[in-house]
């Protein structure tokens, strides 16, 4: 999934259902791979594909938050819940 939010670009690779193996989600969040990037100035703020850059400051961890409480239940509405 592409998008914007708040001033930044963003790409995810969300499931369904929870991966198989812990360590390729970030959290309990669906999500297995995640990039973020400032607008402003094309900064790349933070890249998830094993925490390959942390969030570079408060705004980017705030993005990375609200994407893991959140986009996996966008994507997927019809998931079954509990996955």
């Amino acid at each position: 999934m592409d998008g914007t939010i708040h001033g930044h670009r963003f790409q995810a690779l969300v499931f369904p259902e929870h991966v198989e193996v812990a360590e390729y989600e970030i959290g309990d969040s669906r999500i297995s791979k995640l990039w973020l990037q400032r607008l402003s100035d094309r900064v790349e703020v933070y890249r998830d594909r094993g925490l390959d850059r942390a969030p570079a400051d408060a705004m980017a961890a705030a993005i990375v938050d609200l994407l893991c409480a959140g986009l996996a239940e966008y994507t997927w509405p019809d998931a079954p819940a509990g996955t």
